[in-house]
């Protein structure tokens, strides 16, 4: 691995512009909430032996291993990478995964190779990203020989809105429920702890959604509150309302992200959140009430969902959509749902 670029590799492997496949990728890891790095470096694809991803993956595990006290410590890594990572190199980074846990993982895409490959990378939690200018600066003030100046190339913008738009209408086609998931995660008479979360994200004023999706929670560690937030985060440039419909909750946990989410924004920009519920989170502890309490005196809508809500998520992210069902016994659970959460 190397540490610094030259401004000319660097624009020559990141002009989103251009189309060349040679993978460039520059990495960071460091501890939570720490700002110095652990490990750092960039790699290419080297065509006779590894992908970028899987140098990068190695050098990584060799860390870690060689510190064997940092596994309980919750891990950063940051991924700048100037083409998104093929079928294989997906495949390697959840191994990673699920053999490393306490890891945080945010892509950063300069061009789009294979967006079919990245839904189980989504689904595990890994902020996924196409860059724009302030992430390119970013990646350049980092890597590359402090006495150079991040210059933006011609087209960058409009190439950065052509991608997004790409990734984000294939991102909406891969995370598109089916019916038996909603059917079986949404009712509100069957008891089933794994959460989902269907969000949408639309500027104000405005009903058409800059952002969209659906998770679940992957580990104990992973809520899927947290994996949306990482995601909405990276779109914050103007004014927005954002929707959850939620399965099953939220914890206190979650609710408590949602207020650091909230105050770490509210001097920057206008937030409103919608949270709509199909069944309550232990709506008798006294630590989850209290938790609702501070999200309602922090503007956040918070609602328990009735048939028509349910009718509208269904028609939001359901895949092949016939006409939606209600079970029975739909409305008086979610009237006493309702009264239970208003009681509060």
């Amino acid at each position: 691995l190397k540490k610094q670029l030259s401004k000319e590799e660097f624009e020559a492997e990141f002009n989103n512009t251009v189309n060349s496949f040679r993978t460039l990728l520059c990495f960071s890891l460091q501890q939570e909430n720490k700002t110095l790095w652990n490990l750092w470096g960039y790699a290419h694809n080297n065509q006779d032996t590894s992908h970028a991803e899987i140098l990068v993956l190695r050098e990584i595990e060799k860390y870690l291993l060689e510190k064997a006290s940092d596994h309980e410590i919750r891990q950063r890594v940051t991924l700048y990478v100037t083409c998104s990572p093929c079928n294989r190199c997906c495949t390697k980074i959840l191994e990673f995964f699920q053999r490393f846990q306490r890891f945080d993982m945010d892509i950063k895409i300069s061009k789009i190779y294979d967006l079919d490959s990245l839904q189980d990378l989504k689904q595990l939690g890994v902020s996924l990203k196409v860059m724009d200018s302030s992430d390119f600066k970013e990646c350049f003030d980092l890597f590359v020989h402090t006495a150079e100046e991040f210059e933006p190339w011609p087209g960058l913008e409009e190439k950065t809105k052509q991608l997004n738009a790409v990734f984000l209408t294939q991102l909406h086609l891969l995370t598109c429920l089916s019916e038996e998931e909603f059917y079986g995660k949404f009712n509100n008479t069957r008891k089933n702890g794994r959460n989902m979360l269907c969000f949408s994200l639309e500027g104000e004023n405005k009903p058409i959604w800059k952002l969209w999706g659906y998770a679940h929670n992957v580990r104990s560690q992973k809520h899927a509150e947290n994996i949306v937030l990482r995601e909405v985060a990276s779109y914050l440039t103007k004014p927005f309302l954002n929707h959850f419909y939620i399965s099953y909750g939220p914890c206190s946990n979650c609710c408590d992200k949602i207020l650091d989410f909230l105050q770490k924004f509210e001097k920057k920009i206008k937030i409103m959140i919608k949270i709509m519920i199909s069944r309550l989170y232990k709506d008798e502890s006294s630590v989850f009430q209290n938790s609702i309490k501070k999200l309602h005196q922090m503007g956040v809508s918070v609602q328990v969902m009735n048939r028509g809500d349910f009718e509208q998520c269904f028609k939001g992210f359901v895949k092949i959509q016939g006409d939606f069902q209600p079970w029975p016994a739909l409305e008086p659970t979610s009237e006493k749902c309702a009264a239970n959460l208003e009681a509060i």
